[in-house]
């Protein structure tokens, strides 16, 4: 008889960050639970970089009577890394996964809030106001990728930047004679 292949659907996960850490503290609060430790033998553990799924090896201790029980193990390599005997404050799993569910919902309204003001100011700026009367292609070019990173003339419907300039009424584009360098300015009733 055949096993049954067991499928993993990504798109159920769409944060690959978010699900790895979801899973080794599923780990950490399965190894909590085996070998009996405390939140602060857990945090400690997680501290010097432990592999949850090794601790069995470790606390081995009534087998192998030369080894120290885990959690006392667990605080003799943590005082020799750190020179303290337990971390400054104490957080179990479940309180670090909603500590970083929050940090996670500030940064995202902090960006959110910096996209708002982003637009503000980009819409009470006109692009080529910025510097001067006219500016080469070449600059407009500079200051658009310094507003918009991510500028790209073909999301406009455009393969240069020059065609989109020509599309707009309020500019005009000048070749200038002497240096044959292309020149955008705004028209004279705008």
């Amino acid at each position: 008889m055949a096993k049954p292949v067991r499928k993993f659907i990504l798109s159920l996960h769409p944060d690959k960050n978010n699900m790895n850490t979801n899973v080794k503290l599923e780990k950490w609060q399965a190894a909590q639970k085996r070998h009996r430790l405390s939140d602060k033998h857990v945090q400690m553990a997680r501290e010097l970089g432990l592999n949850p799924d090794k601790l069995g090896k470790i606390d081995n201790h009534k087998q192998e009577t030369w080894k120290s029980p885990l959690p006392q193990f667990i605080e003799e390599i943590y005082f020799k890394r750190f020179k303290k005997t337990e971390p400054a404050t104490v957080k179990s799993i479940k309180e670090q996964v909603a500590d970083e569910k929050a940090k996670k919902e500030r940064q995202k309204k902090a960006k959110e809030q910096n996209r708002k003001e982003k637009a503000k100011i980009q819409e009470n700026k006109p692009l080529a106001d910025d510097c001067k009367e006219s500016v080469t292609l070449s600059q407009l070019g500079f200051i658009i990728k310094k507003i918009h990173p991510r500028y790209k003339p073909h999301r406009y419907g455009c393969k240069t930047l020059r065609a989109i300039y020509e599309k707009l009424d309020r500019y005009e584009i000048v070749q200038t004679e002497e240096t044959a360098t292309v020149i955008c300015r705004k028209q004279d009733g705008f």
